[in-house]
């Protein structure tokens, strides 16, 4: 077995979920599930109860993309090498988020916290969790058909102004 394929491999070994990705008439679904993949890497096995919208999805479109959390390396090593190792058959992305503001971590700033945080970042404010749906949404779809081997940074640029404990928009 190749250094990709090796490093695969391990991936799936070490990581039990993952966002399985499917679509039934360009409407996408997205939803963690519980995978295992074959030694030799032809198979990515996942299990759902026949009276769920992931499997009707299936019945009419089996394309799928499976989104796996990868934190330990780096995303773009990974992403890369998956895409050249899988490529036809499958894409291979990867979703670097910035600052998003789910339910949950709403819940734990305060007002005065969230206005703290949102100053620093340069968009001025925190992702809304569909914005960040709809870019896993659109690297499903057949839309990004040709898109595969990169990792989309998407953190109101971020990045690209310094890390938000470093950087503030005045």
């Amino acid at each position: 077995m190749n250094e990709t394929a090796e490093a695969i491999r391990q991936l799936l070994q070490k990581e039990q979920f993952a966002a399985l990705s499917t679509a039934k008439e360009d409407k996408p679904y997205i939803n963690l599930v519980a995978f295992s993949g074959t030694d030799d890497l032809s198979l990515i096995i996942f299990c759902t109860p026949r009276k769920t919208r992931k499997y009707e999805n299936l019945q009419h479109n089996p394309r799928v993309a499976l989104l796996v959390e990868n934190s330990r390396n780096q995303a773009v090593d990974l992403t890369q090498a998956m895409a050249l190792e899988l490529a036809p058959v499958v894409r291979v992305n990867a979703i670097s988020p910035g600052y998003t503001l789910t339910p949950m971590q709403r819940a734990e700033y305060t007002d005065e916290m969230l206005d703290a945080v949102n100053r620093k970042i340069p968009m001025q404010r925190h992702a809304k969790p569909e914005e960040m749906a709809a870019l896993f949404a659109f690297l499903a779809s057949e839309d990004a058909a040709f898109a595969s081997g990169h990792v989309y940074v998407m953190d109101g640029a971020e990045t690209t102004g310094g890390l938000c404990s470093q950087w503030a928009h005045e």
